[in-house]
C-alpha cells in the first residue's frame, strides 16, 4: 500500500533541533491519527492479557476440582462474578477472541508504524545522498552511503517497533500487574519496582559502552560492501584477466576485520544480554528475600502475578540494548545531514524532492 501524499510532505520546524530530531518531529507529527489509535488498542490488549490470565485461574478449578486464586483475586479487585457451568468455556473463549484480534490489530498497527518510518527514513536520506558532492562519494566509498539502507535501517525500525511501539504494549501491562501487586501487597510491590528501575538503569549505562564498537564494526561493513560493489562493476575485467585469487585474497582480508570488529563488540554487548535474560530470576531472588526478613510470604494470588509478570520484564530489560543501536543510527543521519549540506538546501529540497503528487502531474 503506498504512502498517503502527506507522509511526504515537507513541514518546517524548529531550526536548533538535530536532524534526526527534525525527522522524528515530522514522522510523529503526520502519524498522530495512527500512533493515537495504537496507544488506545495497546491499553485494551493489555486489559484483555490481564483479564485473560485471571480467567485461567477459573479453568483450573474446572479441570481440577481445586480451588483458583486467579478468579478469586479478579472477583476482588473488579467485583466480576465469573460465570459458571458451560457459560464459562464460552465466555473464555469470546475473551479469547476480542484478545486475538486486538492483538492482530495491536501488531499490525505496530508493523505500518515501522515500515512508514523506514519508507520516510529511505526518502530522506536517499534525497541527502544525492546531493553529496560526487568527488566525496568516491573518496568515502559507496559501502558507506549503502549501508544506510540496510543494518542503519533495521536499527531504526527496531527503535519505532519494539522501542517504542512494544515498549508501550509491555510497559502498559506491567504498570497493570505492578498495580494489583501494589495494593494487595506493598512490600513485594515496591521490592518489584526497585529492581526495576536498578536492572533497567545498570543495562542502560552497559549499553553505552560498545557504542564505540559498533561504530567500527558498521563502518567496516560498509567497507566491504563498498568492495563488493566495486568487483561487480568491473566483473567482466576481473573475468578476462583471470584474477580471481587475488580478489577472493583481498575480500577474506576485509572479512576478517569485520568478523574481529563484530567478534569485539559481542564481546561487550553478550553480558548485557546474558543480565537481559535473567534479571527475572534476580528480581525473583530479591523477593524472596524481602519474604524471608518479613515472615510472612505474599499471597498466593501475588505469586502467580508475579511469575505472570517475568516474561514482560524480560522484554523491558532488552529495550535498552534496541533504543542505543537505534540512538546511533540516528546520530549517522546527522552526519549525512551535514556532508549533504542539507541545512542550506532544505527549502530546495522541500520543494523538488516532497512535491505533492498534483504537482508532479503537471
Amino acid at each position: 500500500m503506498p504512502l498517503p501524499p502527506h507522509d511526504l510532505k515537507f513541514h518546517p520546524v524548529k531550526k536548533n533541533l538535530l536532524p534526526h530530531q527534525r525527522l522524528l518531529r515530522h514522522f510523529f507529527s503526520e502519524n498522530r491519527l495512527l500512533m493515537s489509535m495504537y496507544i488506545a488498542v495497546a491499553l485494551l490488549s493489555g486489559l484483555l492479557k490481564i483479564a485473560l490470565l485471571m480467567l485461567l485461574g477459573r479453568g483450573y478449578e474446572l479441570l481440577s476440582s481445586g480451588h483458583s486464586t486467579r478468579s478469586a483475586l479478579l472477583k476482588e479487585i473488579t467485583g466480576f462474578h465469573v460465570p459458571e457451568g458451560v457459560t464459562f468455556p464460552l465466555f473464555f473463549a469470546s475473551i479469547a477472541l476480542l484478545f486475538a484480534t486486538v492483538l492482530f490489530i495491536e501488531k499490525f498497527g505496530a508493523a505500518r508504524l515501522g515500515e512508514r518510518f523506514a519508507a520516510n527514513v529511505r526518502t530522506w536520506v536517499f534525497a541527502r545522498q544525492i546531493r553529496i558532492p560526487a568527488e566525496k562519494i568516491t573518496q568515502n566509498g559507496y559501502g558507506r552511503y549503502l549501508v544506510r539502507y540496510s543494518s542503519d535501517l533495521s536499527g531504526l525500525q527496531r527503535y519505532i517497533v519494539r522501542g517504542g511501539c512494544r515498549f508501550l504494549s509491555d510497559g502498559i501491562l506491567a504498570l497493570g500487574l505492578l498495580a494489583i501487586v501494589l495494593i494487595f501487597d506493598w512490600v513485594s510491590g515496591i521490592v518489584l519496582v526497585v529492581m526495576l528501575i536498578g536492572g533497567m538503569s545498570a543495562l542502560w549505562f552497559w549499553q553505552r559502552l560498545p557504542d564505540g564498537k559498533v561504530r567500527t564494526k558498521r563502518s567496516r561493513q560498509s567497507r566491504l560492501l563498498d568492495f563488493v560493489v566495486r568487483r561487480f562493476t568491473s566483473i567482466a575485467t576481473i573475468q578476462e584477466e583471470n584474477c580471481y585469487k587475488k580478489v577472493e585474497t583481498r575480500f577474506a582480508e576485509k572479512n576478517q576485520l569485520l568478523y574481529a570488529a563484530a567478534m569485539d563488540y559481542h564481546r561487550l554487548a553478550t553480558p548485557a544480554a546474558a543480565f537481559a535474560e535473567t534479571m527475572p530470576y534476580f528480581v525473583l531472588a530479591a523477593l524472596l528475600a524481602s519474604v524471608v526478613a518479613r515472615h510472612t510470604p505474599p499471597p498466593v494470588s501475588i505469586l502467580v502475578l508475579l511469575l505472570t509478570l517475568f516474561p514482560v520484564i524480560r522484554r523491558l530489560s532488552k529495550l535498552p540494548s534496541v533504543w542505543r543501536l537505534g540512538a546511533i543510527s540516528l546520530r549517522r543521519l546527522d552526519v549525512l545531514d551535514v556532508e549533504s549540506g542539507a541545512s542550506i538546501a532544505e527549502k530546495e529540497y522541500a520543494e523538488k524532492i516532497l512535491q505533492k503528487p498534483q504537482s508532479r502531474a503537471k
